[in-house]
């Protein structure tokens, strides 16, 4: 008997069935026709056991013959091939926002200082911040006026920069979900703060990088044959910890273009990941001169210790609510089934880059293959209050994104 050869097609896994037919065959060889092989006799019982680990070699055997290879490489066998490419699975992330505070002038507001939402997402800030002077906003007829407190005072306002205490996921808050009350540390009772809040969601927090997610990194890697290439500044900055996507739009004619890029620059658009880090995966990717564009401007240095400025830009996380309503039958898995249907919807969401709508139907196909379900009811859409029947469309530079928090199921009957 041997194990399982190699042919056209790759490795060829005997099925246990065939392991077991080749044993009972070597048996007949042996003793005779006459001897019992089926499960109710001696023999027979212990060449079922022998084809059990009989099969297991041959598995073994299909997994060092694909562990070389990164489209099959699997668990360890992936991360030791990351490692000869100098790309590591990316860890756990937390996700980072910035905080809206309005407090009287001159109040200080510590590095470390924490905030929460009302479900205990706590978020500590990462400098020390000082309120400057009075603010101004705009009334109900657009005339800019002094920012007060409930009592008429006039006071100022200052964005801080904020950090998940835990990583993962749940630090993707909502905007407008992150106040003043809830800090472990009593930050609340800071003299002089009068409300915070985030105007916009808090992005970066991500769990540990799938499988899935990093062999499809390092593939797009392998694939970027030159940094210098759209392709290869992709690759870089989606290497950067915490970013979970990244678009690039190089503009390489003379005149500005349609979505207002200077003429001859690159402009980079970019979800999640520390400023810093992103900034320095830029400059590391794009050849001289290197004019880059966009609403943020990092200083990196050089090898020289000369400063340069790189732009680039932010772009939107829009965060979408999935509703699933099922029928089951007796097979549906009632301890794990709902996970897996989330998971499903995930899986999806993940195959999306920016500027990709969220198709409505695709939804399904992910949804059926999540075995004792016979029925699916599905609404999606960006206001959870109100969901509808069809796609989900994000302009060019948001990516529709869906975390387990932002999915329902309902299980009838």
């Amino acid at each position: 008997m041997t194990l399982g050869l190699t042919d056209e097609n790759g490795y060829n896994l005997k099925e246990f069935d065939d392991v077991r037919d080749e044993l009972n065959q070597d048996i007949v060889d042996r003793a005779g026709d006459n001897v019992a092989l089926d499960d109710a006799h001696f023999f027979g019982q212990i060449m079922g056991g022998v084809a059990t680990g009989r099969k297991l070699v041959e598995q073994l055997g299909q997994l060092v013959y694909n562990s070389p290879f990164i489209l099959r490489a699997r668990n360890a066998d992936l991360d030791f091939i990351g490692s000869d490419e100098g790309l590591s699975r990316k860890p756990a992330t937390s996700a980072t926002v910035n905080l809206q505070v309005d407090a009287d002038v001159g109040t200080v507001i510590p590095a470390g200082s924490q905030y929460s939402t009302a479900d205990g997402v706590v978020f500590n800030t990462l400098e020390d911040a000082k309120v400057p002077e009075v603010a101004t906003v705009k009334d109900d007829d657009g005339a800019e006026v002094p920012l007060t407190d409930d009592d008429g005072n006039e006071i100022g306002r200052v964005l801080i920069q904020a950090q998940a205490n835990a990583p993962g996921i749940s630090g993707n808050v909502g905007a407008n979900t992150i106040s003043d009350e809830g800090g472990s540390d009593g930050t609340e009772g800071i003299s002089g703060v009068v409300r915070v809040t985030n105007p916009e969601a808090a992005t970066g927090g991500e769990e540990i990088e799938s499988e899935v997610n990093y062999r499809a990194r390092l593939f797009e890697n392998r694939l970027a044959k030159s940094d210098s290439t759209e392709e290869g500044i992709r690759a870089n900055v989606e290497n950067v910890a915490g970013v979970i996507q990244c678009k690039v739009k190089a503009n390489n004619e003379m005149t500005t273009d349609a979505d207002g890029n200077p003429p001859k620059t690159t402009h980079v658009y970019v979800i999640g990941g520390s400023d810093e880090n992103v900034a320095n995966a830029i400059f590391n990717s794009i050849g001289l001169p290197g004019h880059t564009f966009g609403e943020v401007a990092q200083t990196v240095i050089n090898n020289s210790g000369q400063e340069r400025t790189i732009y680039f830009s932010r772009a939107k996380q829009q965060t979408v609510y999935v509703k699933v309503a099922i029928e089951t039958t007796d097979s549906f898995d009632t301890d794990n089934g709902v996970t897996e249907l989330k998971n499903k919807v995930i899986e999806y969401d993940r195959t999306l880059n920016m500027g990709d709508t969220l198709l409505y139907s695709k939804l399904f196909e992910y949804l059926w293959q999540v075995d004792g379900i016979s029925s699916i009811d599905l609404l999606v859409g960006t206001d959870k209050t109100n969901l509808t029947l069809g796609n989900v469309k994000v302009d060019g530079y948001s990516l529709a994104y869906i975390t387990a928090d932002d999915i329902e199921v309902v299980i009838n009957g």
